[in-house]
């Protein structure tokens, strides 16, 4: 690992209470350096969820053993229309999903 060249310049004189604060910013510029900005903003799982998601679509509204559900703020246009297949055990034989909602809701509904 390389050293990184680290300036810091802080006005005097400074507040305790700023400290945790600058010990956060210092950790996460070394994370940024080292890794580069994705690792940070989003971990690798979440992005492989997002990239290649999961059970996308829908299933047929007509068939009774299908459950559909709307869940989130239409507002801000956060909704996400679920989808389940039930059968005769009442066991999920399938699901699907359908999002209009902003990018990172997408990896969190596929846990």
């Amino acid at each position: 690992m390389q050293a990184l060249p680290i300036a810091v310049v802080l006005p005097l004189p400074l507040p305790l209470h700023i400290l945790p604060l600058l010990y956060v910013v210092f950790c996460l510029k070394l994370v940024v350096a080292q890794q580069g900005l994705r690792s940070l903003v989003v971990g690798e799982k979440i992005l492989d969820h997002y990239e290649n998601p999961k059970n996308v679509g829908s299933l047929d509204k007509n068939d009774p053993s299908v459950g559909t559900g709307l869940i989130g703020a239409p507002s801000c246009g956060n909704v996400i229309e679920l989808q389940i297949n039930v059968n005769d055990k009442d066991v999920i034989e399938d699901e699907k999903f359908k999002l209009l909602v902003v990018v990172l809701l997408v990896p969190q509904t596929l846990y």
